[in-house]
């Protein structure tokens, strides 16, 4: 499985992610659930002097961002297995990860455990079927044609927005929840102050959810 997400990591692009967000809830120890070469726990660090903790399969990619940031405690580890104690964590922040994951209440079954009473937890993931809307723009619109139009098919587990978040309410609080990149935002400029409103969290390409443990 390592050798799997070895390929799969040196393949793929940097995913964005709202850093205000996790400058707001940084504190404590802090951990990068699939880190990938580490280039959020780097930005992280730029703004955050705590403990910082990163996790990913691949032991490649791993190698990596310890040569990249040496400051960061870097592990090879799977999410439905993390390598902590109980109560351990203020804060756990994962990106564009839970999508592949064939199993992802597992996994939220183990945050729960490595996360402090009042900890936040903080997901980003594509927002289906509107990621596929998205897919398509980038090839078309975009002139993208090496891109292909086949969706990723490591994305073994497909939430919409709601899927998402009823899912993640059975383990944990939710604090927050709003979407990125509505559909057409750019020519429709009201719809910038709608990411955290229904129905449009729904049009979104991405939805974010920040949780915290009771």
């Amino acid at each position: 499985m390592s050798k799997f997400w070895d390929k799969y990591t040196s393949q793929k692009s940097f995913t964005s992610f709202p850093m205000h967000i996790l400058k707001d809830y940084a504190k404590g120890n802090v951990l990068d659930l699939g880190c990938g070469d580490g280039t959020h726990a780097g930005m992280v660090r730029e703004f955050f002097t705590g403990q910082i903790y990163a996790i990913d399969p691949s032991e490649q990619i791993i190698n990596k961002a310890k040569n990249n940031f040496s400051d960061i405690n870097f592990k090879t580890a799977s999410a439905y297995k993390l390598p902590y104690q109980d109560n351990f964590f203020d804060l756990i922040y994962s990106i564009d990860v839970i999508e592949h994951l064939k199993e992802p209440q597992k996994m939220l079954i183990e945050v729960q455990r490595i996360l402090k009473p009042g900890g936040v937890i903080i997901f980003q993931t594509p927002n289906y079927p509107i990621k596929r809307v998205y897919d398509f723009y980038n090839v078309i619109a975009k002139k993208n044609w090496r891109q292909s139009f086949k969706d990723d098919p490591t994305h073994f587990y497909k939430f919409t927005a709601l899927k998402l978040k009823k899912m993640c309410s059975k383990y944990f609080v939710v604090i927050d929840f709003m979407t990125r990149n509505i559909f057409l935002e750019k020519k429709l400029k009201f719809l910038k102050n709608k990411k955290d409103k229904m129905p449009w969290i729904l049009f979104g390409q991405k939805s974010i959810i920040i949780l915290k443990k009771k």
